[in-house]
């Protein structure tokens, strides 16, 4: 065993002035290879923390070091886990790389599509690169004129989607089959309900944005008749998006009108979000664009009844009625109506739930995702 100080990748990154932060207890393992992730933030939720258990399932055969183009607040937790955080830019990693052995990493991977910068290092070289897409399409359509180059990329970089739906984006923009490789969940099994509450649980844990659909949801609540505001609670987890702060105001407005009937419950790690899932009904996710989202997929592992859009990515997936509730987006009238079904309803829809879970079980449960990684990285 060794430090990881003395590796040769920490010691250009901090001569190139990136900020290092390495585990105080953790050790490198000389007998393991290398792989190195990318990411363009540390923080929870979303792509990084999808990117974070994927770099744990790595540690098993493998040192892992990240590089960051941006702190936040899952970097104390990665160190802890034994993988050192390197926080720099492009140009950082084009001097380091440029000093080092060629076969210094026999992995990278590369996640969303903000850290294309990155790329480039790679291009013509024998590393094997996989870069792995998150995005909804309004981001394809606004990084489109930024990296036209995607067709071009050398046959070591390879291009991976996180949902069918974001490989028919890659597909529409850039006319590449691009591989699968869906978000890796474990199973925590379906939740037995707590108690039994006389009134139906809602929950929406997504950060507070455009994207994610707040208004809609809010025009829905407010289009409910009383009597069914006063049989329903509706739980906001979340950040609040600094440079979208209307969307937060918008839900805690709401609160202080009907306090009895929404909760604003702040940012919460993903252990009191699973909390959460054993005792609420139903999981909510309007969302305008999205790739997946993962609080679908953990909804549905947890039996909770499930409510999306038709343009979240994980709609294509389900069946509306059968093992979940699809709504048109952007549509609060529809969306209003469905969470009055759920409410008149919810004791009836046992075999729904069960319907949900086997989408999950058949299609984001760890053991199914990693026999994907190996046949993505080894072709078996």
């Amino acid at each position: 065993m060794s430090t990881w100080e003395k590796q040769s990748f920490s010691i250009e990154c901090q001569r190139e002035g990136m900020s290092a932060f390495f585990p105080k207890e953790g050790k490198y393992d000389e007998k393991k290879g290398n792989v190195l992730f990318v990411s363009h933030i540390v923080d929870r939720p979303g792509a990084p923390l999808v990117l974070f258990d994927l770099m744990k399932h790595y540690q098993k055969t493998y040192n892992v070091f990240l590089v960051t183009m941006m702190d936040g607040n899952l970097r104390d937790e990665i160190v802890q886990q034994n993988i050192p955080v390197f926080i720099g830019m492009p140009v950082n990693m084009k001097h380091v790389m440029e000093k080092l052995r060629a076969d210094e990493f026999e992995q990278i991977w590369i996640n969303t599509l903000i850290c294309h910068g990155f790329v480039m290092l790679f291009q013509n070289t024998d590393i094997l690169v996989f870069w792995w897409f998150h995005e909804p399409e309004p981001l394809f359509r606004l990084y489109y004129e930024r990296m036209p180059e995607l067709p071009l990329y050398s046959d070591n970089i390879k291009i991976v989607a996180v949902s069918r739906l974001v490989q028919k984006t890659i597909f529409k923009y850039y006319h590449i089959k691009s591989k699968l490789l869906h978000m890796p969940v474990k199973d925590f099994g379906r939740a037995e309900r707590e108690s039994e509450n006389n009134k139906v649980i809602f929950f929406m844990p997504a950060r507070f944005q455009r994207t994610k659909g707040h208004d809609v949801i809010a025009k829905a609540i407010l289009g409910m008749p009383e009597e069914y505001r006063k049989r329903t609670e509706f739980w906001f987890a979340g950040a609040k998006d600094e440079r979208e702060p209307d969307y937060y105001e918008l839900i805690c407005s709401l609160s202080r009108a009907y306090p009895e009937t929404v909760k604003v419950l702040g940012e919460l790690s993903r252990d009191c979000v699973y909390e959460i899932y054993q005792k609420c009904d139903c999981v909510i996710a309007p969302s305008r664009e999205d790739a997946t989202p993962t609080t679908i997929v953990e909804g549905l592992m947890f039996e909770c009844i499930c409510i999306c859009s038709d343009t979240a990515g994980i709609a294509q997936y389900l069946t509306n009625g059968e093992n979940a509730f699809i709504v048109k987006s952007q549509d609060e009238r529809v969306l209003q109506k469905c969470i009055e079904y759920v409410v008149d309803h919810k004791k009836e829809l046992d075999t729904l739930r069960k319907a949900g879970r086997q989408v999950f079980l058949d299609n984001f449960e760890e053991s199914i995702v990693w026999n994907q990684l190996r046949k993505l990285t080894t072709g078996r």
